[in-house]
């Protein structure tokens, strides 16, 4: 598996605070994510993006990623 995604997202920007301490620990081996969309609107915003962008660097590091739309 790569580098911790945690510290690649903070990296990144993408990533400011975390509620867990344990954060890294729980990203250092595979685990799910989900971000979650709302349909209401005609298209998604350009604030997704960055929900959007971290499941992508989730995935590419080997964990399961979950996008719920609704």
């Amino acid at each position: 598996m790569a580098r911790n995604v945690i510290e690649t997202l903070k990296e990144r920007g993408l990533l400011e605070a975390v509620t867990s301490p344990d954060v890294e620990k729980v990203a250092s081996g595979p685990t799910a994510v989900y971000a979650g969309f709302d349909p209401s609107s005609d298209s998604l915003q350009v604030g997704n993006l960055v929900a959007i962008l971290g499941l992508a660097h989730f995935q590419r590091s080997g964990h399961k990623v979950i996008a719920v739309i609704g």
